[in-house]
C-alpha cells in the first residue's frame, strides 16, 4: 500500500492491484515497485473529523467491510474511524497512560475477524478492540513490535526487536510471541525485514542478509526458499507476492 496522498481535506488511499494491505513506511507495500498498477481504494472525508490530516500517518484497512482506521502523525494518540465510503464515523483513544489511552501509536492492523490491533508504548503494548470497537484486551510484550501484518483471525506476523536482536514471530491472541525459524544476525536492521501476507493463512518474509524467502502458514510451519532453487519461484511463490518482493530480490 503506498503512502497517503492529500487532496484538499481528504486522503486518497490507493490500492496496489497486487495487494490488499496497508503500511506506513519503509516497506515493500508502498506501491513503488515497477509495473504495479494503482487504483483508488477510498477517499477519506475529514470535514466532520475532529482534526484535519497532515502529510503522514498510519492506516489500517478492514478488508471485510472497507472501514479505515487512521492515526495522524500530529495527533499520534487518536484513532479516527471512517466507513467504507470514506465518511468519518468516530474516534478512539486519547492522550494518557490508561486503558485505551496512548502517547504514540506505532502501528495498527485489522484481523480477519474485524478486530483492530493497536501497537503503542514504543511497540511494547498491544490493545485489541473487538469488531464493535470496545476495548477487548490489553497486554504488554517483552519485545518491541516494529511491523505487524494480519494472518487470518490470529495470529499476526510481527517483526520484533529486543535482547538478542531482531526476530520474526507470530503474535498469538492472548499476547504470546512464537518465534519463527529465521537465523537473523543480532545487528540486522529490523526495519529492513519485509513481510507480506495474504491476510488469511500464508506469509512470506525476506531479509537483506539472506537471498531467499521464508514461506509459511498460520500454524507456524515454514520453509526457507533459496534463490538457487529452480522450482520455488513459479510454483511456491504466488505471482502477486512476486510483484511485491521483486525489487528486493
Amino acid at each position: 500500500m503506498p503512502r497517503n496522498r492529500l487532496v484538499g481535506w481528504s486522503i486518497v488511499l490507493l490500492l496496489a492491484l497486487t495487494s490488499v494491505r496497508c503500511s506506513p513506511d519503509h516497506d515493500i507495500e508502498r506501491g513503488e515497485i515497477t509495473g504495479v498498477a494503482l487504483e483508488e481504494l477510498v477517499r477519506l472525508d475529514f470535514s466532520d473529523a475532529p482534526t484535519l490530516p497532515s502529510e503522514g500517518g498510519i492506516v489500517a484497512w478492514n478488508k471485510s467491510n472497507g472501514m479505515v482506521a487512521f492515526v495522524d502523525s500530529r495527533v499520534p494518540y487518536e484513532i479516527l474511524l471512517f466507513s467504507g465510503n470514506g465518511g468519518f464515523e468516530e474516534s478512539l483513544g486519547g492522550s494518557g497512560e490508561g486503558p485505551g489511552e496512548y502517547d504514540r501509536i506505532e502501528g495498527m492492523t485489522f484481523d480477519q475477524d474485524g478486530s483492530l490491533w493497536v501497537i503503542s508504548r514504543m511497540g511494547a503494548r498491544v490493545d485489541v478492540y473487538a469488531a464493535g470497537f470496545e476495548l477487548d484486551r490489553s497486554f504488554t510484550l517483552d519485545r518491541r513490535v516494529v511491523k505487524v501484518r494480519p494472518l487470518g483471525e490470529a495470529p499476526l506476523v510481527v517483526v520484533t526487536t529486543g535482547q538478542g536482536g531482531p526476530g520474526v514471530e507470530l503474535l498469538r491472541p492472548e499476547g504470546s510471541l512464537e518465534p519463527l525459524s529465521m537465523d537473523l544476525p543480532q545487528d540486522a536492521d529490523a526495519e529492513l525485514i519485509a513481510i507480506a501476507t495474504d491476510g488469511e493463512s500464508r506469509y512470506w518474509v525476506t531479509t537483506p542478509h539472506e537471498f531467499g524467502i521464508l514461506a509459511g502458514d498460520a500454524s507456524g510451519d515454514g520453509v526457507w526458499l533459496r534463490m538457487d532453487d529452480p522450482e520455488w519461484f513459479g510454483e511456491s511463490y504466488p505471482s502477486e507476492v512476486q510483484e511485491e518482493f521483486g525489487e528486493m530480490l
